[in-house]
């Protein structure tokens, strides 16, 4: 099983994927209460948002035959079904890209996604290739003042404060901190339609 089914299943509900995810990958930051505060949130995928998931290929990405997921929105809180919150906050003052929040009965569960204006975006949110012992180097060395603010849980990583979330996931952007990269189309309107593939150029993807 791949990530990208994993992460399929993830979004009908979320909870799967990170049982799933952090088996298969190793390891999440999470917190046990939400490090995002209801000034700073945003919407940025309007009111009712389809998303369809993509998989790896030698050129780029291609549309999985999983159904698209439906997230909606109630005041600044989107859902995927039951139990599911997710919510976003801008970042690094990056155009398209947002902190987020993912809340199920694990706890919350943050990532970074980048999305660019055609509706193509990024989801970094799992650590691959040892991310718990990168952490942990990171701490050791170059992130030594936050080494106060992170928790090791078995295949958790456990934040407890704000500062040290942005740290750390700023760690995701540079490569210090590896991360499984999930590619999807965003479409915000029932005109939306998703590209059957996405073409990689790079750090560039387009759609078609």
């Amino acid at each position: 099983m791949t990530l990208t089914h994993v992460t399929a299943q993830w979004l009908k509900p979320l909870a799967a994927f990170f049982l799933a995810a952090m088996v298969l990958s190793g390891c999440a930051l999470t917190s046990s209460e939400d490090l995002l505060t209801e000034a700073e949130l945003v919407t940025p995928f309007g009111d009712a948002t389809t998303v369809y998931i993509y998989e790896p290929t030698d050129t780029g990405y291609a549309r999985t035959p999983d159904a698209p997921t439906v997230l909606t929105l109630t005041d600044k809180t989107y859902s995927s079904g039951p139990d599911s919150a997710i919510r976003f906050a801008p970042f690094d003052d990056t155009p398209g890209r947002y902190l987020m929040s993912i809340n199920d009965e694990l706890g919350y569960h943050y990532g970074l996604v980048d999305v660019d204006d055609g509706g193509i975006a990024r989801l970094r949110m799992i650590m691959t290739g040892g991310g718990d012992f990168a952490v942990q180097k990171y701490l050791e060395g170059a992130g030594a003042a936050h080494a106060a603010g992170v928790e090791f849980d078995y295949q958790q990583i456990k934040v407890l404060d704000r500062e040290t979330l942005d740290d750390l996931l700023s760690r995701f952007l540079d490569g210090t901190i590896p991360t499984q990269a999930l590619v999807v189309y965003i479409a915000t309107s029932p005109d939306d339609a998703a590209p059957e593939t996405i073409r990689r150029d790079g750090e560039t993807l387009t759609a078609g």
